[in-house]
C-alpha cells in the first residue's frame, strides 16, 4: 500500500533534526499552555457536519457500516466548532494541538492540505487578551531547545 501523499510529501522534508526540533516545539507549547490552567482537549478529526466556510474546500469521505445506512463524513478544517460545543459545556480555557484537512490548496515546502493547528480558546477574554496571550506564547517559544526560531 502506497503512503498518503501528503503525508509522504511531509515525511521526504523532515531530517532527524527537525523531527526532534519540532516535538520541542510542541511540548513547549503544551508547557506553556498547562501552566496557565489550561485544559487540553482532543477533538474528533472526523466529522458529520462543518460549519460552512465558503473559503476553505474540504475533504469529504464516506462513512460505511456493514448493518448501519452509510453517511457522508469530512476530514475538519479547524477544531473550532467541536472546541466551542466543549466552551459551551462548561469546559473552561481549553486548547488543542491536532491535524487539520484543507482540500484544493497548493503544495510546496511550507504548505501541505494536512497540517498540524495550534487553538485555544479563553472564557471572559476579548482580542487584546488573546493577543496579549500569543505574543507571551511567541515570546516564550524563542528560545525553545537551545535554538532561536525566527
Amino acid at each position: 500500500m502506497t503512503p498518503a501523499l501528503p503525508a509522504l510529501i511531509l515525511a521526504l522534508r523532515m531530517t532527524p533534526e527537525t523531527i526532534r526540533a519540532r516535538g520541542t516545539l510542541t511540548a513547549a507549547v503544551r508547557s506553556f499552555f498547562t501552566g496557565k490552567n489550561y485544559l487540553e482537549v482532543e477533538t474528533p478529526l472526523l466529522a458529520p457536519a462543518l460549519i460552512p466556510e465558503s473559503a476553505i474546500e474540504v475533504f469529504a469521505t464516506r462513512f460505511e457500516h456493514p448493518y448501519r445506512k452509510g453517511r457522508d463524513m469530512y476530514l475538519i478544517p479547524s477544531p473550532e466548532l467541536w472546541m466551542k460545543r466543549l466552551i459551551a459545556a462548561g469546559c473552561g480555557n481549553i486548547f488543542q494541538i491536532c491535524k487539520a484537512f484543507r482540500n484544493a490548496e497548493s503544495m510546496g515546502r511550507l504548505h501541505n492540505p494536512e497540517f498540524t493547528i495550534l487553538e485555544y480558546y479563553t472564557v471572559d477574554a476579548g482580542c487584546e487578551d488573546s493577543l496579549a496571550l500569543t505574543e507571551e506564547l511567541f515570546a516564550a517559544l524563542v528560545h525553545t531547545g537551545g535554538k532561536d526560531f525566527p
